[in-house]
């Protein structure tokens, strides 16, 4: 969860805020574990992210408000991994044909075949919530459906630098 720190507040408040504003919960020992501020990670403006790690009692949490946010809890020992996957028409946009990340996740590889011309998009855990599409050189959350004539495509997913892009060769 993230959210944008405030003129009047500092870093560490706004941090409090968010963490309040998604459990409900206030004087919660947070540690600021790291900075992430490279220059073409965010398309639109310069971002800065400042992340922590908090301490809270799970059951004092107020799970509606959780709910609300769209986030989910997980025991730190059964964090899911991340799943990348293809759907489009080629399967009814019912299913998700998986890709196989790299070493650190950067890219993503997978196999497409299509028995007839079809559109697809790249899809995040399974889930609506985070999509991709647009081009092949400029894909943006939610972005237009891809399309690909009939036949069998090596893809190639490429999250390293912005503009997220993809390459699709026919094999």
């Amino acid at each position: 969860m993230g959210g944008f720190v405030r003129a009047e507040e500092s870093v560490d408040k706004a941090a409090q805020r968010v963490l309040r504003d998604l459990t409900g919960l206030d004087g919660v020992y947070m540690h600021q574990i790291g900075t992430f501020g490279n220059i073409d990670r965010d398309p639109g403006e310069r971002v800065v992210s400042v992340a922590y790690s908090a301490l809270l009692n799970y059951p004092d949490v107020n799970h509606e408000a959780v709910k609300a946010h769209n986030a989910s809890w997980f025991d730190i020992h059964e964090v899911p991994s991340l799943i990348l996957a293809l759907i489009g028409g080629f399967n009814n946009w019912n299913g998700d044909v998986e890709l196989t990340p790299s070493a650190y996740d950067k890219t993503w590889t997978g196999t497409l075949v299509l028995e007839s011309d079809s559109d697809w998009k790249f899809r995040f855990n399974n889930d609506w919530g985070i999509n991709l599409g647009g081009s092949v050189d400029n894909l943006v959350p939610n972005g237009d459906n891809l399309n690909c004539q009939a036949g069998t495509y090596e893809i190639t997913l490429d999250l390293s630098k912005l503009p997220y892009s993809c390459t699709v060769v026919k094999k």
